[in-house]
């Protein structure tokens, strides 16, 4: 009987510790851009804050308007521009990371349906731990933008 409760005690821990880990990562300011629906991929932005006291390192990202969901950093170097995957995000504790047009952003590749103005769609950060945060983000033109209200934490 003891063993059981032991077990029982060391799980309760476990999920405990998991949640507050997840709870300590927030998604704010998300957008989706809207982009002609002749093109196949776009981009998604975002603010993404660690209130915890530790590295939260993202290893993926996942939406279901896409084949594939990916972290990707924009560099202009020497006139150009060129963007590369990101294999993961560091977040260090108690700071926030932008993701923004020109930087870091999530790849939304191979969108399976056109996107129209207005529409919400869930965009989830999965870290190397398996912890998931994730937000349902608008899909804005990018001159509407600005009309996005944080929220109240």
């Amino acid at each position: 009987m003891s063993k059981a409760l032991n077990f029982c005690w060391c799980f309760l821990v476990v999920l405990l510790s998991l949640e507050a880990h997840s709870q300590s990562l927030v998604i704010d300011s998300g957008w989706i851009r809207l982009l002609p629906s002749t093109l196949e991929n776009t981009s998604a932005y975002m603010e993404i804050t660690n209130s915890g006291d530790k590295v939260i390192e993202i290893s993926r990202a996942q939406s279901l308007i896409a084949e594939r969901t990916e972290i990707h950093r924009s560099d202009y170097k020497n006139g150009l521009m060129s963007m590369q995957h990101m294999k993961s995000l560091s977040i260090p504790p108690q700071s926030s990371i932008s993701m923004t047009p020109g930087g870091m952003h999530i790849m939304l590749i191979g969108l399976k349906s056109s996107l129209e103005h207005g529409q919400l769609h869930e965009v989830c950060l999965i870290s190397t731990v398996g912890d998931r945060i994730c937000d349902n983000l608008e899909v804005l033109h990018p001159s509407h933008k600005s009309s996005l209200k944080t929220r109240d934490h």
